[in-house]
């Protein structure tokens, strides 16, 4: 949850792999927090948990903003979803 802006926030973190570069594993106090507030200053970041051989990417998820997707929210009692 974004504490300035109330709305939930995802990150995506890839599978570790050896065909990305490797990176020193993050500090042991590292928390996922700290990811967070990294990715947001990027476009990804790449880092390595101390229990992963190889080094992993992470990026946020964009916000959906169903408003300016055009979204119409459905009636009471219909389903959006359209067969």
């Amino acid at each position: 949850m974004d504490p300035s802006t109330e709305e939930l926030r995802f990150l995506y973190v890839s599978t570790p792999s050896a065909a990305l570069k490797d990176v020193p594993p993050c500090r042991p106090e590292t928390d996922v927090c700290k990811l967070f507030e990294a990715a947001a200053k990027s476009e990804s970041i790449t880092f390595r948990s101390r229990y992963t051989p190889h080094s992993a990417v992470a990026h946020l998820v964009p916000v959906f903003d169903a408003a300016a997707a055009g979204a119409i929210p459905a009636s009471e009692g219909e389903s959006s979803l359209k067969p």
